[in-house]
């Protein structure tokens, strides 16, 4: 409201936040992109919003299987 803008991050696999603003079929980069596949540019996952100075990086389901593969990163030998 005072002409700043914010960026949403949802990092919940059911992407409750995501789906109250973005139509899922629009979504090909999701927060899941930015933390496991570590691709370039992060803009690719940034969607406006219909809500004025609001954007978000969306979450989808794959998020859930973030928790195993940092476990197994986690858990790997140093070396």
């Amino acid at each position: 409201m005072r002409g700043k803008r914010a960026l949403l991050l949802d990092l919940d696999p059911q992407a409750n936040s995501s789906i109250s603003y973005l139509d899922p079929a629009v979504v090909d980069y999701s927060a899941y992109d930015l933390l496991v596949d570590g691709f370039q540019g992060v803009e690719q996952a940034v969607y406006r919003t219909s809500v004025n100075g609001l954007d978000i990086i969306p979450a989808r389901i794959n998020l859930a299987k973030i928790e195993a593969k940092l476990v197994g990163d986690f858990d790997a030998p140093f070396g």
